[in-house]
């Protein structure tokens, strides 16, 4: 078959329109640093690099989750250290009241004290965090305990994921810390009892009330204690996400992201040759022109 003119023509311009697409691409890729950016170029590298930015993107909410979590059981685990700090001065008015040589007038100004204690135990318990009131369980809207000091929240958690399919109580009990609800110490009531007795100038009643102090205060460490493992083992679990979204998102760049070596090395190959292909076009055009003279 004879080769016209026109067929050497439409070869080479076809020749040449490859050459300036992968001109351009190799530009683009200089330009961004991504090997791959549609799955037109690599369907295989693409879908995975598409399900690997997924996952860095649910790693990385994950962690954000976890951090937020884990700060308010923090802020928790300091409103408990707070509020066991209030039993142990509580049950030091106790110990000191209980002697028979204290005026009813003494046992009247320390009965002000520890009532301002049940208030500040009081805005502990209804103490908030980024989601809300801390002990409330899932009734974060509203404050836990009304102003008679009953527990008006409930005890439902407030689940976060710490791995794939495993979710663990982010939340602390307000029910366990500060009431008597199944077994425990009412540590609200234990300090306006011995409000009271010390009112009253009842000597015996406020010695009475030591035991119990003593018992709202172990309960409180104890529940101080739940929370701050819980945060720790949320701020692991955070280091663990964030750890592993760094390992996907490295493995994501090795695959996606191109040298920027290789990448204007690929630029200027690319380029000679859409210029060489630029110049064959242009001779067989000047050929061309000169059979037609």
């Amino acid at each position: 078959m004879r080769i016209t003119e026109g067929m050497k023509l439409a070869s080479v311009t076809e020749a040449t329109a490859r050459a300036a697409e992968r001109w351009v691409g190799s530009a683009r890729r200089a330009t961004t640093g991504l090997r791959v950016e549609r799955p037109s170029e690599d369907p295989v590298t693409f879908g995975i690099v598409a399900r690997e930015s997924q996952d860095i993107e649910r790693l990385d909410r994950r962690a954000r989750t976890l951090e937020r979590a884990g700060g308010d059981l923090d802020a928790a685990e300091g409103a408990l250290a707070d509020a066991s700090d209030l039993m142990v001065r509580a049950r030091e008015l106790a110990l000191q009241m209980a002697d028979g040589s204290m005026s009813a007038s003494e046992r009247a100004g320390a009965a002000e004290e520890v009532a301002g204690l049940r208030l500040g135990m009081l805005g502990l318990a209804n103490a908030r965090g980024a989601r809300g009131y801390l002990f409330g369980g899932s009734a974060t809207a509203t404050p836990p305990f009304d102003s008679g000091g009953a527990f008006v929240g409930n005890d439902k958690a407030l689940g976060v994921e710490v791995a794939d399919d495993v979710v663990v109580r982010a939340n602390p009990s307000g029910r366990l810390a500060f009431t008597a609800l199944g077994g425990g110490h009412d540590v609200l009531q234990y300090l306006a009892d011995l409000a009271a007795a010390l009112a009253a100038d009842d000597q015996a009643g406020v010695a009475s009330a030591v035991g119990a102090l003593e018992e709202g205060h172990d309960q409180l460490v104890s529940a101080r204690a739940e929370v701050g493992q819980r945060a720790a083992r949320l701020r692991s679990a955070g280091a663990v996400s964030t750890g592993v979204a760094r390992q996907v998102e490295r493995a994501r760049a090795a695959l996606a992201e191109i040298d920027p070596a290789t990448a204007y090395s690929d630029l200027v190959a690319t380029e000679q040759a859409y210029q060489r292909s630029l110049e064959v076009t242009r001779r067989i055009l000047a050929q061309s022109a000169e059979l037609f003279k």
